[in-house]
Order: structure tokens, then C-alpha cells, then sequence
């Protein structure tokens, strides 16, 4: 029974001490996605990040791109979007959420669609985490999507943590479209 205790104890605080994980009866990774889906779309334009209320990462790009879009939810989460001002693709998405995103286990598949034959055909293609360095931190990403016509292939990390300067903790989400060896590139030049 003590052996029960114990167990049930460090499984409550492991569970605690992360993002809550997405079981719902739900699959994880659909519930993920509506999960954030459901904050960008709290996310209005602004002129200034005044409301946000975690460090606001952001990125060197705007020397090369010119100042970022900025989106503010009234619960103080935000999105920076920096793009690229002579190619219709290269993106660069930051989110700062004040609440951690759910954890799913495995990532999503990478999916998207092509005309064959005339005809509308999705593809889902099975992926494994890969990992890189945000900030001195280990972080999952994955590819969100598949390029089109209308839009370059999409690449995201899933939620992770960082604390600020002022020692200050904000949950985030790096999201990059374009070629896939640009991805970490764009990580590094992440900063406060």
C-alpha cells in the first residue's frame, strides 16, 4: 500500500509540475490543435505589446524584415509575426502565452494537399520529434504542414517554458514557414 501511495504521489507531481496533457477522450493531437487554434484566434492587431504579461521573446529578424505585426489576447498572451518583405513565404510567428499549451506525446502528422489528376488529394505522413536549442533550452518541433500553391511548409515547436530576465516565466510557440533548414537558423535569433 505504501509502495501505492508513493507511486500515485510522484505521478501527481510530475502531472503538476508540467503543461496539463490533453485527455479529454479526445485525440491528443486534434485537441492540441483546437487548443491553440482557440488562442490565436483571442489574438487582436495592436500598435504595441503594452498588455502582454510574460517576457516578450522576440527576434533579430526585424533588422532584415522590419518590425513584426503584433497580436494581443486581453488575457496578456501574444503573437509577434515578422515576414519577409520581398518573398511571399518566409515567416517568422512568435507566441507568448501566459498558460501552458497541453503536451501531446507524439507529434502530429505532417499533412497537407496537392491537385492529382484534377482532384483535391490530402496527404498525412507519419513524423518523429526533432529536436533543437531555444534560448539554451532543448526544444521539440515538427512540421505542421506541407508547402502549396498558397503557402510554404510550416514548421512549429511544441509549447515549452523560459524565464525571462526578470526572472519572469511565459510559455511559448516558434512557428517558421518556409524551407526547413531555415528553422533553426530562425531560432537563433531569438532573444529579449
Amino acid at each position: 500500500m505504501k509502495k501505492l501511495s508513493l507511486l500515485f504521489t510522484t505521478l501527481l507531481l510530475v502531472n503538476c509540475s508540467s503543461a496539463p496533457p490533453v485527455n479529454n477522450g479526445e485525440d491528443p493531437v486534434e485537441s492540441w490543435r483546437e487548443n491553440v487554434s482557440g488562442r490565436a484566434i483571442a489574438l487582436k492587431n495592436v500598435d504595441s505589446l503594452a498588455g502582454v504579461k510574460i517576457p516578450v521573446l522576440k527576434s533579430s529578424m526585424s533588422d532584415n524584415w522590419g518590425q513584426p505585426s503584433i497580436e494581443v489576447s486581453s488575457g496578456g498572451s501574444y503573437r509577434l509575426t515578422y515576414a519577409s518583405p520581398t518573398k511571399p513565404f518566409p515567416r517568422l510567428l512568435i507566441y507568448g502565452y501566459v498558460k501552458p499549451l497541453p503536451t501531446i506525446n507524439t507529434p502530429p502528422d505532417t499533412s497537407g494537399g496537392e491537385i492529382i489528376n484534377s482532384e483535391p488529394t490530402g496527404i498525412n505522413a507519419p513524423q518523429k520529434w526533432r529536436n533543437a536549442t531555444v534560448k539554451g533550452k532543448n526544444v521539440r518541433w515538427f512540421q505542421e504542414s506541407l508547402p502549396s500553391g498558397v503557402h510554404g511548409a510550416y514548421f512549429s515547436t511544441e509549447g515549452f517554458t523560459l524565464s525571462g530576465p526578470d526572472r519572469r516565466k511565459g510559455y511559448y510557440r516558434i512557428v517558421t514557414e518556409g524551407a526547413e533548414g531555415n528553422f533553426r537558423a530562425r531560432l537563433g535569433t531569438l532573444g529579449w
